[in-house]
């Protein structure tokens, strides 16, 4: 199979290997990055319980809680989640955790994907781009790494 692009621009493998490899790079660095501020930021942070008071239903039939908790102070607030889910997660009435940022002051839903959503993504993608980077490597190259033989580049 030969991918070719557009403007007849067909990189070698080796360059195929190091846009593979830069990109797996910069998206690893990232998610360490993402993974330290948002321990940084969880350290910062008070966590107290909130109550479902409502589910708004989007056009395409998700569902995103408002949800209603009490600040330290003991006045009553409410945010809409940043996360919709379908089917619908999180029922009126429920009682949730709410994580409260000391810096900002921005309420959020304590779950695995409001807190490490972004950080997950990223190194999963920089997992692909590194299998991506050794498959180019050991398949696409002229010079057959496990061999030692010459293969002619298709």
């Amino acid at each position: 199979m030969t991918l070719r692009f557009s403007y007849k621009w067909n990189p070698r493998p080796k360059i195929h290997l190091a846009i593979a490899v830069s990109i797996a790079l910069f998206t690893g660095l990232l998610s360490f990055y993402l993974y330290f501020d948002t321990i940084k930021n969880l350290s910062a942070s008070t966590v107290t319980k909130g109550l479902v008071v409502e589910s708004k239903i989007s056009a395409s039939g998700m569902h995103t809680p408002i949800i209603s908790f009490q600040r330290g102070e003991g006045e009553t607030e409410q945010f809409v989640s940043s996360l919709s889910s379908s089917p619908q997660k999180y029922f009126i009435g429920d009682i949730v955790d709410v994580i409260v940022s000391e810096e900002t002051g921005k309420p959020r839903l304590l779950n695995f994907f409001s807190i490490y959503g972004l950080t997950s993504f990223a190194a999963l993608f920089s997992t692909v781009c590194w299998l991506g980077s050794l498959s180019i490597y050991f398949f696409k190259s002229p010079q057959c790494v496990r061999c030692g033989s010459f293969r002619a580049p298709s």
